[in-house]
């Protein structure tokens, strides 16, 4: 899937200059093992959102940097680089925090302390590339509920600061999926002056629904899951219309 490979390139490039070796190397193999979902989603989103933008002039409607087609497609590649390489940083600190290796007396407290920075190294790489996008905002609150999700899962009678709901259900562990969602499409469709749709957590729901029907934590490969059924349910939700509704068709309706 080439926007896979787009964002993987991006991001290698985004952390390229990292010291030393081995950290760099860490980092490297993360964004090699890890689904380039949340990245892929961002170009996705924004293309489907170009596409409904109603004839409206493409240099007016976006709001990437850079004047040529060009410059449009690297900014936009930082911007999903951005979200996967937050994503990928979360996502190992999750692990990091359920096995906690400094607790094992027999394994290598530096290869440990190496795990940790290259999570601290994804996650603040990821909000520079995002830093001045109009996501930077939901970014820092996709990290503040991560970390309110990590204190629930270690004690569940923490006060972290919200009532009782605020935060997505904590089903599976996969509140950092759907939260890297959900920052994926408000990314992307921003990128070409469009506003998140109304229904996004029902649509985020449902993506990560699926994924845990494939067993495993995270995301599959980015090119078995973003598939063309995907595709047509952003489309409909970006159009603010149920999946399968055609424009300008009357919705079904019961009784005859």
């Amino acid at each position: 899937m080439e926007r896979a490979s787009q964002v993987r390139r991006a991001a290698r490039e985004a952390v390229g200059e990292t010291d030393p070796e081995r950290l760099r190397v860490r980092i490297f193999e993360a964004l090699d093992a890890g689904s380039m979902v949340p990245g892929a989603l961002v170009l996705l989103s924004a293309r489907v959102a170009a596409d409904g933008t109603d004839g409206r002039d493409e240099q007016e409607s976006s709001r990437l940097e850079g004047t040529s087609a060009a410059d449009r497609d690297e900014a936009l590649a930082k911007r999903a680089a951005g979200v996967q390489l937050i994503y990928e940083g979360l996502a190992l600190t999750r692990t990091l925090a359920s096995e906690e290796p400094w607790s094992d007396p027999g394994r290598d407290r530096t290869a440990a302390d190496i795990e940790i920075l290259a999570a601290d190294i994804l996650v603040a790489r990821g909000f520079y590339l995002l830093a001045r996008t109009e996501c930077a905002a939901r970014a820092v609150e996709t990290v503040r509920r991560f970390g309110r999700d990590q204190t629930r899962r270690r004690d569940p009678g923490a006060d972290t600061g919200t009532g009782p709901g605020s935060d997505r259900d904590l089903d599976n562990g996969r509140g950092l999926e759907a939260d890297a969602l959900d920052l994926a499409v408000r990314c992307g469709v921003s990128a070409v002056g469009r506003d998140a749709p109304t229904e996004l957590d029902s649509f985020t729901a449902d993506l990560v629904q699926s994924a845990l029907e494939e067993g495993g934590r995270g995301f599959p490969a980015a090119e078995d899951f973003l598939s063309a059924s995907v595709t047509d349910s952003l489309a409909a939700l970006l159009e603010e219309r149920p999946p399968g509704v055609s424009e300008g068709a009357p919705p079904a309706t019961d009784g005859g």
